[in-house]
């Protein structure tokens, strides 16, 4: 990656993040089991079992705290000395898990930046799908 840095420039990282993400946003969408999905959590848990298999040793639990969803967490990234230095393809990974999943997903924490764990947040949408109560004033 450095080679390709040096020689190319940062529009060449710049692709190769977008096309790595987008490969795995392919490859979630097109397992079998994504394509039964007929819930959030069957599909984040389908997105966790492609994780695995590319090594990243991922687990999805129910978030804690007030506001709900689920915690995908990567214990392991295969590319991490790649992702320390390019930190766009960590970006550009949770922009694809967010696609996936057809919400907006937030990361939290990620191994390239020094936490334990890559964190990533998928909101409840049952709050926003019953909708909301105007306010009395």
């Amino acid at each position: 990656m450095n080679l390709l840095g040096e020689m190319a420039g940062s529009s060449a990282i710049e692709r190769f993040a977008k096309e790595r993400a987008e490969g795995l946003a392919v490859q979630i969408t097109s397992a079998a089991a994504y394509k039964r999905a007929n819930t959030l959590e069957n599909k984040a848990r389908v997105v966790t079992d492609v994780l695995n298999a590319e090594g990243y040793a991922a687990t999805l639990a129910p978030a804690r705290g007030p506001v709900g969803g689920m915690q995908l967490c990567q214990h392991n990234c295969p590319i991490e000395a790649v992702a320390t230095k390019y930190q766009q393809i960590c970006e550009h990974e949770t922009r694809a898990l967010g696609e996936a999943l057809g919400v907006h997903v937030t990361r939290i924490a990620t191994i390239a930046a020094g936490d334990g764990v890559c964190t990533t947040m998928i909101p409840d949408l049952v709050p926003a799908q019953r909708g909301t109560q105007p306010i009395k004033t």
